[in-house]
């Protein structure tokens, strides 16, 4: 099983001939605020065509079920994904970080992800710490996508400074309502990111009581 370093890339068919893959992020966070970890279905220009392809907290799968958030705590994450059955506008399948109250990524300790099939086998692992991301607030992590027909991953650890998850959305093409604009900085609480709500017509993050 390859361990990936920063930068590194591979081929999915060198690694399994299976399309459906399992993304566990496992993450040594001190906190005091929730890590939120999100997964970008970009099209072949890195935009989000259609926004109910950003899965998070608050939108845990895509509209046909091709790419789910399965599990979520304030230290892991599962996402669950089939390649065949994403749309042909998805090119790419990008992972990221971000605290909610815009934290220091340094303040990360050892952590881990792992691609997996379905049925468990590892594929990959990128182990990680802030060491690299220090003074940023938000991280692309890892991406899986397709270049020339292929299907490919590689670990990214890039890091943003004073970004969030709404300047994510942003930076990929999505819309974040104005009336909205605090709750997208800072979250909702964790006890709410517990509960299956049906996909928004845009992306916000609600609060309760809201």
């Amino acid at each position: 099983m390859p361990k990936f370093v920063r930068g590194q890339k591979a081929k999915l068919e060198s690694l399994t001939a299976e399309t459906e893959f399992r993304v566990k992020i496992e993450l040594l966070w001190p906190g005091p605020s929730e890590m939120d970890a999100a997964c970008f279905a970009l099209n072949g220009q890195n935009r989000l065509e259609d926004e109910g392809y950003l899965v998070f907290f608050n939108n845990k799968q895509s509209p046909e079920g091709a790419l789910r958030l399965a599990e979520f705590s304030r230290d892991s994450a599962v996402f669950l994904t089939d390649l065949d059955k994403l749309p042909g506008f998805v090119k790419r399948l990008l992972f990221t970080l971000t605290p909610d109250g815009r934290e220091d990524l340094g303040r990360l300790g050892p952590s881990r992800l792992t691609l997996e099939t379905s049925d468990g086998e590892r594929l990959v692992t990128f182990e990680f710490d802030g060491s690299l991301i220090a003074g940023d607030s938000a991280v692309e992590l890892f991406d899986i996508y397709e270049k020339l027909g292929v299907w490919r991953c590689g670990a990214r650890l890039l890091g943003h400074q004073g970004m969030g998850l709404r300047e994510l959305i942003e930076l990929h093409g999505g819309e974040v309502g104005e009336d909205e604009a605090e709750d997208v900085r800072k979250g909702p609480p964790a006890a709410e990111k517990t509960q299956l709500d049906p996909p928004p017509a845009e992306i916000i993050l609600p609060r309760e009581g809201k």
